[in-house]
């Protein structure tokens, strides 16, 4: 599979409902940082100054997170879910809150 195949694999995969971990933390100065990152792909995350920041570097990661997989012929690790749910303001409301939606 030459590189566009697997970009364009990568960015379908790219799309799945991964789970999505969310902190919110100081940095040393004492200003806000979110850090987002995907607990069924293990070291792909983020951060950001502000959530949307941390969202869309973490959709990056995520891509090229897949692209590596893709490259090396590793297996893809699946969502744990077939559905997202995000509550923003929970987020914002409780620092070090991380959610992670579990249904059985």
């Amino acid at each position: 599979m030459d590189k566009k195949e697997l970009l364009l694999q990568a960015k379908k995969l790219a799309s799945s409902p991964y789970s999505v971990a969310m902190q919110r933390d100081e940095t040393t100065k004492g200003s806000p940082i979110y850090l987002f990152s995907h607990p069924e792909l293990p070291g792909c995350m983020a951060q950001g100054k502000t959530i949307q920041e941390a969202s869309d570097a973490l959709a990056e990661a995520r891509l090229e997170y897949l692209m590596s997989l893709l490259e090396d012929g590793a297996e893809i690790p699946k969502p744990a879910l077939d559905v997202t749910m995000t509550i923003w303001p929970i987020v914002t409301e409780f620092a070090g809150l991380t959610m992670l939606p579990t249904l059985r």
